[in-house]
């Protein structure tokens, strides 16, 4: 598979889906390195394109 370079598409050609999982809040009093909150999260994102959409992309493949 080659890199990309450039991407070109209408906003509607691609469904960007994205999710947040196992959101864990530390409060001061539990922080071990930060008199302060911590929020620690797992964040998955992806990009889909239907079919239907995909001849209005355009590519540029790097060499």
């Amino acid at each position: 598979m080659r890199d990309s370079r450039v991407l070109i598409c209408p906003k509607s050609a691609p469904i960007a889906v994205s999710k947040t999982d196992n959101v864990k809040i530390i409060t001061p009093e539990a922080n071990q390195f930060a008199d302060a909150w911590d929020i620690d999260y797992r964040k998955y994102h992806d990009l889909f394109v239907p079919d239907n959409k995909k001849a209005v992309i355009a590519v540029s493949l790097g060499a």
